[in-house]
């Protein structure tokens, strides 16, 4: 152990930190200093976990949760509430002991709406919600990356038109991936709102695809904002809000509606700390 160390006793009223230096003879007081805040505050980034083996052992060694919904949406379909947090909560749920199937990547959840399928250990599956609304938040410095990439790849292809009002995601997809197909894409983007393009002060758009595994037409509506590193807590982050439907006969309308109610309650997320979050 060394024989000089600091004790740091902060006031929790002035914010003033009194620093002193045992064998050194130096005391010094003054406001904290930045980088001694982040320090003191801790970070929001997801702690690094590796399995304990393959998906069969991981599974077999994970507790069964007993997951239960807050509440029930009952139209345009029927969809379980499994978190409802505000965007100003300390303590949002996390992909560990809900979702199986998929690996975190950092993720912190403040909503999820979807009927998923469960495992024997009362684990979400993930993907499995034929409807689903996400709403997340990620710190991660290369998922954000990603994400704004792919995001702002998306925004230049986003068409005006909307043309899919009025229509059920089955005749919308069938119709617009038509045009797409023309294009050489597999997907529609487009716009369904006038609004900022920006993705720092929030944007919106929709795609119309088919998925991977089926076929089958799908809707998937985003709202993305991303908050870069100028907050107090100094950490970067991004608030995704997604709905995706592969049910064929909701109208879109519907869907974006749904999506809208959502998203409006993640309109202006503050840098707030939050902990908890891993990554594979």
């Amino acid at each position: 152990m060394p024989t000089a160390f600091a004790r740091i006793a902060a006031d929790q009223l002035s914010g003033n930190v009194i620093w002193i230096v045992e064998n050194a003879n130096i005391v010094s007081r003054g406001p904290m200093p930045s980088w001694f805040q982040k320090f003191f505050r801790g970070s929001s980034k997801a702690k690094a976990v590796k399995p304990l083996g393959d998906a069969t052992i991981n599974l077999a060694a994970h507790p069964v949760v007993n997951l239960q919904p807050k509440f029930v949406i009952e139209d345009p379909a029927v969809l379980p509430v499994w978190f409802d947090f505000s965007a100003d909560h300390g303590k949002p749920a996390t992909y560990d002991g809900v979702f199986w199937g998929i690996e975190p990547w950092g993720e912190y959840l403040y909503y999820l709406a979807g009927a998923f399928q469960k495992n024997h250990k009362g684990l979400l599956l993930f993907g499995t919600a034929p409807f689903e609304v996400r709403a997340e938040r990620n710190f991660e410095t290369d998922a954000i990356s990603a994400r704004l990439q792919d995001a702002d790849r998306a925004q230049e292809q986003a068409h005006s038109s909307k043309s899919w009002q009025g229509m059920t995601v089955e005749d919308a997809c069938h119709r617009l991936l038509l045009d797409a197909q023309a294009l050489g894409s597999e997907y529609w983007i487009g716009s369904f709102k006038d609004g900022s393009s920006d993705i720092l002060k929030g944007r919106s758009r929709l795609s119309f695809g088919r998925r991977f595994q089926t076929g089958e037409p799908q809707v998937e509506v985003i709202y993305e904002r991303y908050y870069p590193n100028t907050n107090e807590y100094g950490e970067a982050f991004i608030f995704e809000v997604k709905t995706l439907c592969w049910l064929a006969e909701v109208l879109v309308d519907d869907v974006i509606k749904l999506h809208e109610d959502v998203a409006a309650n993640y309109l202006d997320v503050p840098p707030t700390r939050v902990s908890g979050a891993t990554k594979m």
